[in-house]
């Protein structure tokens, strides 16, 4: 049902107030007599009478986009969840941009080839990335790796498979980053047996590596 519009007789302007602020001036009088005491009340938000009106939304700032990544500082035998800004996971893991760049690379050309989300876009995305890591051939570095109670490599039924272990200088900081394609979610499970994994692998080899971010690289 149609809304119907029509012209009041009502003077309006718009101009400074005896505040200085500048608005719309009404004629409160022909205000009143066109549309009733209590619209137009309403409308000129007469402090005497009770103004319904919601009042306006409240204007919200930019905010900074965090994410959850997870954190152990014992080697992996307990892990925690934070969320964090992308500025915080680069100052622990300051390699995670190149590395996301590199996943949404990977995505954009098997999207342009007409690829759609599934089981074959993801393994192309993570063999693409394998594969460019590997040709780097940074040491600090292990791309897919597959490690089971420590032990790697390892392909026997419950070995975690992990997309990017990176080792820092500092001999204290590991860092797993787990690619994920189309939404697919991130177990806490995964979380722990990953980093404990990541931990072991280490220790078994007189490393003393003991702090492990989780982080998780997204793509479309």
């Amino acid at each position: 049902m149609g809304a119907k519009w029509e012209q009041l007789p009502v003077e309006a302007e718009v101009g400074p107030g005896s505040d200085g602020t500048v608005g719309l001036k009404i004629n409160p009088d022909q205000l009143r007599a066109a549309v009733g005491e209590e619209t137009a009340n309403r409308v000129l938000g007469d402090p005497g009478r009770k103004n319904n009106l919601p009042p306006p939304p409240p204007i919200s700032g930019p905010s900074k986009i965090e994410m959850r990544i997870w954190a152990s500082t014992d080697q992996g035998l307990t892990t925690s969840a934070h969320e964090a800004t992308r500025e915080q996971v680069e100052q622990v893991c300051p390699n995670f941009p190149k590395y996301e760049q590199y996943a949404m690379e990977a995505a954009a050309k098997y999207k342009a080839a007409g690829l759609p989300n599934g089981l074959e876009y993801g393994r192309l995305v993570h063999r693409e990335i394998e594969l460019r890591l590997k040709a780097e051939g940074v040491p600090e570095v292990s791309p897919e790796l597959a490690v089971r109670e420590g032990e790697s490599p390892s392909f026997s039924k419950g070995a975690s498979r992990i997309d990017i272990v990176e080792l820092h200088r500092d001999h204290i900081t590991i860092c797993v980053y787990e690619l994920k394609t189309g939404g697919a979610r991130i177990s806490r499970d995964v979380v722990e047996r990953y980093s404990r994994e990541a931990g072991m692998y280490w220790k078994l080899r007189g490393q003393g590596y003991r702090n492990i971010y989780f982080i998780p690289v997204r793509v479309p």
